[in-house]
């Protein structure tokens, strides 16, 4: 057996009963071609795009907007319009979303817009996005500031025209705003709107390993209010998202949301001493540099993989058991992040 199909073997638990054990030093047992990163240094000078021939031209730069998920900022608008969305428990049990939008012109209001967490600044330096968000506690914009990440925080002055605060719902659930007010802003602060053309999550046909079972039922156990159900229809190749036992509707899509790529990404996290609200609760970080066990689920498969990320500016990958990095399916994609020792389910069930 391939040393990265025994690394993946090793890392999977028995499916349904439970989540998938942190894999612990299975980083050290291979290590993928081909490692990319997002940004390089600010001593690393290479050349510009489209200095030689050939280069092709720059990409849009990710826009990456922290959005609530707490049940009085429900429901959320043109969350479901994101490229992709990582879901991740913020503090005290509640979810909260970072909405990466790549190469939209304009999807409508998005919010509603909130606060900063550590993981934000993970997911911010992989796809080198600009943040939108709404500041932090003081140890998380700490961590901000001294992260190299470009940003723009609506909680200050100079970017009150970029937001809007809505009178129909109460402060703090009231934030939006939009792709070209975002775009706005970060220019009005000089800050690059386009990269160097790179690739993010490889997209494009599948060829799975033997023996990949189907899965067209989903369950992500967050806390009481936040659980995570999805439902894959094979007749529209999405998969129907629900939450809290109710369908995860989208105001601005006016629809339930869907995608066409789930991954759940199990992540050691760990409490730290940034106190984030008036209960006392403490701000959570994540592990998402090294490697460990993810289950990706596109066009019905459930397929066991290694995620693997050797340093902050580089991307996430996914390797299946042949050592593959899976292509997602043409469409969005959803990736959860949960503890190693999270009892995600996942089954197949007839229909009718």
């Amino acid at each position: 057996m391939p040393a990265l199909e025994q690394a993946v073997h090793r890392a999977s638990r028995r499916r349904v009963l439970s989540g998938l054990a942190g894999a612990a030093g299975v980083a050290g047992m291979w290590r993928p071609a081909g490692t990319v990163r997002a940004q390089e240094g600010p001593d690393d000078e290479g050349p510009n795009v489209g200095e030689g021939a050939g280069e092709p031209p720059p990409m849009a730069r990710p826009l990456i907007v922290q959005i609530d998920n707490d049940p009085r900022a429900r429901p959320s608008s043109n969350l479901g319009a994101a490229s992709y969305v990582y879901e991740y428990t913020a503090e005290g049990g509640v979810t909260r979303f970072s909405a990466i939008f790549t190469d939209q012109d304009d999807v409508g209001p998005i919010g509603n817009i909130r606060s900063a967490r550590l993981a934000t600044i993970e997911i911010v330096r992989q796809f080198n996005g600009i943040l939108f968000y709404h500041g932090g506690a003081t140890g998380i914009q700490q961590h901000i500031w001294e992260s190299w990440i470009d940003f723009v925080s609506f909680e200050l002055a100079e970017n009150f025209p970029y937001f809007t605060r809505v009178p129909w719902r109460p402060r703090p659930y009231n934030s939006y705003s939009d792709l070209p007010r975002m775009r706005a802003a970060a220019a009005q602060h000089e800050i690059a709107l386009t990269l160097p053309t790179r690739a993010y999550f490889p997209h494009g046909d599948y060829d799975p390993p033997d023996q990949t079972p189907p899965a067209n039922r989903i369950i992500l156990p967050y806390q009481n209010g936040f659980q995570v159900r999805y439902e894959y229809d094979p007749s529209t190749n999405a998969y129907w998202r629900f939450m809290a036992g109710r369908p995860h509707w989208d105001d601005g899509l006016g629809a339930q949301i869907t995608t066409q790529n789930v991954i759940v990404q199990f992540v050691p996290s760990f409490l730290t001493d940034i106190v984030e609200d008036i209960y006392g609760s403490r701000s959570l970080d994540y592990a998402l540099q090294g490697s460990g066990p993810a289950w990706v689920f596109r066009n019905g498969l459930w397929i066991d993989a290694l995620w693997h990320r050797p340093e902050a500016w580089s991307f996430t990958a996914y390797y299946d058991a042949k050592g593959q990095n899976i292509p997602l399916a043409p469409g969005t994609a959803w990736i959860s992040l949960v503890a190693p020792d999270a009892p995600v389910q996942a089954w197949y069930e007839e229909d009718g």
